[in-house]
């Protein structure tokens, strides 16, 4: 009977002491990887389309948005810093968990001729730090790595364990997947910080210019493709839309040879589309920003549902799981937009078929300076209708419709525009305004109270909701220095009723 209670005893105290690891474990180490990939190991049905890259892709592509147009489901298997050998390892590992019928691969990274660098140590984590142990992720480890490295990424608690001077209030909150399957469009933990780069068109190379080098990433490219016939799976080679250097261009370019070499289609967005506004959908000159995304989403879907045998699955089963996560990412996309403290950014985020917009604007000076007519022009408005007197703008998203009014402040009168509001003048008095706002038909839309001169007002209409989802007052000042003018953000209120 003594031995039984001993034996009892010690299997309580192992129990004890692996659930505590375990907690521990979990506590101590970063969210994430849990974040960026936790979807793409709960989901049960096979996924249609696998992409692969480093940030280009995981900036650029955006698969709830690629749902929403085609009914295609899919993950952003792209990470920062993944260069071709980990894509490698990545897919190899997926195709434990789903068997897509198409698997697209960036080819940015094609010209790169190492397996590890310590800089890309911490973004590496982001994939190795979920994936289940596995004879996979063994080799991956063993191939990737030196050998001073490998115990990291084989056991995290190795690496995570002294992080106990590093606790803070993110450490208790629950481990919870993206919406965004995997993509990271707001490159940032940081959601108020979005970006808008304003870049030059590139000057393109002759796409006879290659790199002739053979490299490791286009050996592993190679191998990506293997593995992916090898299980009769199409594979299709992009070059994401960027602004890349001469030789980033020549590198690119010799990704033509090895599609042609298997037989399989490589398509360089940069050169066979026009779509791309280097003024407005860049978040620097190596990556997109949302709205760049998106378009990029839009048209690489028609492409890939023209060419291969993707079907849409909108009316199918799975349907009711992928409406139900698109809902959660327009409430992130919300969310999102409303955590910018920087106009740019704000109005590039606006570039959505969801939204129906109303900008009253009354310091009508930002028209001097040229992005901000870029931004207008991103989300549907002629420019040249934009001058001195344009003072409210109205914008149906969906139907692609908008209106320029001139001098509304002192109409004090109807409007009938593409929305069909009424929309209230500003005081004539001449004394700063506390508050202003708008109608939408009969219900009154609240403005946002300030203490500071109101430059502009934006209220945001969900079309699928019908009702208002954001209002903010913007505050900026104009500054012209030898005729070129620049924006000076002052501050930002929101009415959060």
């Amino acid at each position: 009977m003594d031995g039984i209670k001993k034996i009892l005893s010690m299997l309580i105290c192992l129990i004890l002491i692996v659930e505590s690891f375990l907690f521990t474990d979990n506590f101590l180490s970063r969210k994430s990887s849990y974040a960026k990939n936790a979807d793409f190991y709960n989901y049960e049905e096979d996924y249609e389309v696998l992409f692969l890259g480093s940030s280009h892709m995981v900036m650029g592509i955006a698969p709830m948005e690629l749902w929403h147009d085609y009914g295609i489901t899919s993950y952003n298997m792209g990470n920062y810093g993944q260069w071709l050998p980990l894509d490698y390892w990545v897919l190899k590992n997926a195709l434990d968990y789903t068997t897509p019928k198409l698997v697209v691969v960036d080819v940015h990274a094609i010209g790169n001729d190492t397996m590890y660098s310590e800089g890309h140590a911490s973004q590496m984590h982001e994939v190795f730090d979920i994936m289940p142990l596995s004879r996979n992720k063994i080799e991956a480890i063993g191939d990737l790595f030196p050998k001073d490295k490998r115990m990291e990424f084989l056991f995290r608690f190795s690496l995570y364990h002294s992080r106990w001077n590093e606790i803070n209030s993110s450490f208790w909150k629950k481990n919870e997947s993206s919406s965004e399957k995997g993509a990271n469009l707001d490159n940032s933990t940081s959601m108020d910080y979005a970006r808008v780069y304003e870049c030059a068109r590139p000057i393109w190379v002759d796409s006879s210019e290659k790199m002739e080098e053979e490299t490791i990433g286009k050996k592993y490219l190679r191998k990506i493709i293997e593995l992916c016939q090898s299980k009769k799976i199409e594979v299709a080679l992009v070059a994401l839309p960027y602004a890349p250097s001469e030789g980033e261009q020549r590198n690119l370019n010799s990704a033509v040879d090895i599609a042609n070499e298997y037989k399989i289609n490589f398509l360089n967005m940069n050169l066979e589309y026009d779509y791309l506004d280097y003024r407005t959908d860049l978040y620097d000159e190596g990556h997109l920003n949302s709205s760049g995304a998106r378009k990029t989403t839009y048209v690489l879907g028609k492409y890939l549902k023209e060419t291969y045998n993707l079907l849409d699955l909108r009316s199918t089963e799975v349907s009711a799981i992928w409406e139900k996560d698109y809902e959660e990412y327009i409430d992130y996309k919300i969310e999102w937009m409303k955590k910018q403290i920087h106009l740019d950014a704000y109005l590039m985020l606006l570039a959505e078929d969801e939204y129906n917009i109303i900008i009253e604007i009354n310091d009508t000076a930002i028209w001097d300076v040229p992005l901000y007519t870029y931004l207008l022009e991103n989300i549907g408005i002629n420019s040249e209708k934009l001058n001195k007197d344009a003072n409210c703008i109205v914008i149906n998203s969906q139907s692609g419709s908008a209106d320029v009014l001139y001098n509304f402040d002192s109409s004090r009168g109807d409007a009938n525009t593409v929305l069909s509001i009424l929309a209230e003048g500003r005081d004539d008095s001449g004394d700063n305004m506390e508050e202003y706002g708008l109608c939408l038909g009969n219900n009154a839309v609240n403005g946002t109270e300030s203490n500071q001169d109101v430059s502009m007002q934006v209220t945001v209409i969900s079309e699928s909701l019908g009702s208002v989802i954001d209002c903010t007052a913007w505050c900026y000042k104009v500054h012209e220095i030898d005729g070129n003018y620049s924006l000076e953000m002052i501050d930002v209120f929101r009415n959060d009723s």
